[in-house]
């Protein structure tokens, strides 16, 4: 049967009663959807024959992974359209079975039995995606911000997650929120999200990554903002390469109209090129003698590695209006050869709620010190990166207008 043009085939082949049940509502929800359902026992052997060569999203259930034919799953793929969505649903899949299955391209792996939620989560993932050709991925021009921390205990990863929902409530189109921190990363935690896939999800689909793949490792927060957290287990950093970086951003730039990128508090070549490929790095700082030390030791690396010509948006977060903090902060614009853009102030009992809670500041209040001054950082910066916001931008913050509102940058222009 021919498909209309604004429609999405879906063919689930289940075992389960209730699954076909859950399915069948959300299509019957879903006036764009043409839905299939089939409930039978040999649901891959019979899968093949039921596709008939293809669909936009295919469900299948397959009961015990020690008892499933996985190479058959692997073959089954191919019968997927290209920038379909494959949804695996089985009992227990091992670490092993579910990385076989990413690789072969699947989107979505579900552990029996099946959370609800988990299950209209990965059916609007598959609903929302759509086909990308290699004419749109060379064309895109999604942005891509990363943020490097001067020391511990800045505040990097909350500001990072707190610019990253700023953003996506304000600016047109999907903003990704990338943990590269493959050791440390916290993101997760500080968003309270409990992710399925990881980074290393997508360094392991290696060359078969393209943007379709991409977009279903993420995990959407409550903002909008889609989320790919750093794996829970310490990783060694050699996990990630350089190859690794070229086809991230790549495809990030498909994805998303902006990206934001936390890389981890060491040196190694990946890094220098994630820094490297990005239209704005922000260096986070804080009005500290050992921040600046760490500023200074931050800006001899970029100088090692070649990165003179860096967009460089310094942010001083946990500020406080006193002279010596003023002069502190001029010191470490100086150090980076470019004037503080930006500040986040002091604001102990928003950001304690905030972290006890796993929100973001605007969440826990909208008129805070702390989410005032994200908002306007976010503005700033969407307005440098020419992406589309859909209002107005708020007033400076105070230590921008201290500065006389002069934001330095060395190297290219924008």
């Amino acid at each position: 049967m021919k498909i209309p043009s604004n429609m999405k085939s879906l063919v689930a082949i289940l075992r389960s009663n209730e699954i076909a049940a859950e399915i069948e509502a959300y299509c019957d929800a879903s006036p764009d959807i043409l839905g299939q359902i089939r409930l039978i026992e040999s649901t891959v052997a019979d899968a093949p024959s039921i596709i008939n060569g293809g669909a936009d999203i295919v469900v299948i259930e397959t009961g015990d992974a020690a008892q499933t034919d996985i190479t058959a799953l692997e073959q089954l793929c191919a019968y997927v359209s290209r920038g379909g969505s494959f949804i695996v649903i089985m009992n227990e899949p091992s670490s092993e079975v579910m990385r076989r299955l990413f690789r072969a391209g699947v989107t979505d792996v579900l552990s029996t039995p099946v959370n609800a939620a988990e299950l209209a989560a990965a059916l609007n993932a598959a609903h929302g995606r759509k086909i990308e050709t290699p004419a749109q991925a060379a064309s895109a021009s999604g942005k891509i911000i990363t943020v490097v921390k001067t020391a511990g205990g800045v505040g990097a990863t909350t500001l990072a997650a707190n610019l990253g929902g700023a953003l996506a409530s304000m600016v047109e189109g999907k903003v990704a929120l990338v943990d590269l921190d493959i050791q440390f990363g916290q993101i997760a935690t500080a968003l309270d999200v409990r992710p399925r896939m990881t980074v290393l999800d997508a360094v392991r689909a290696g060359a078969r990554l393209d943007p379709i793949l991409l977009a279903s490792t993420f995990t959407e927060h409550d903002s909008g903002l889609q989320i790919l957290a750093a794996p829970g287990d310490i990783t060694p950093l050699e996990a990630v390469t350089d190859q690794f970086i070229d086809r991230l951003f790549m495809h990030l730039r498909a994805v998303a109209a902006v990206s934001i990128i936390e890389v981890p508090a060491a040196w190694t070549q990946w890094i220098g090129n994630a820094l490297d490929k990005s239209d704005r790095v922000i260096p986070v700082a804080e009005a500290s003698v050992r921040s600046a030390a760490g500023a200074a030791r931050i800006n001899q690396s970029f100088i090692d590695f070649g990165l003179t010509g860096l967009n460089l948006h310094l942010i001083v977060n946990k500020y406080e209006k006193t002279i010596e903090n003023n002069e502190r902060a001029k010191r470490i614009g100086d150090i980076f050869l470019a004037r503080p853009a930006g500040v986040v102030r002091l604001d102990v009992r928003t950001a304690q709620d905030a972290a006890d809670r796993g929100l973001l500041f605007s969440a826990v209040s909208q008129k805070s010190l702390a989410a005032k001054d994200i908002e306007t950082n976010a503005r700033n910066i969407a307005g440098a990166l020419g992406l589309s916001v859909r209002s107005e931008p708020a007033a400076a913050p105070p230590l921008a207008r201290i500065l006389g509102g002069r934001t330095g940058s060395r190297g290219r222009a924008q």
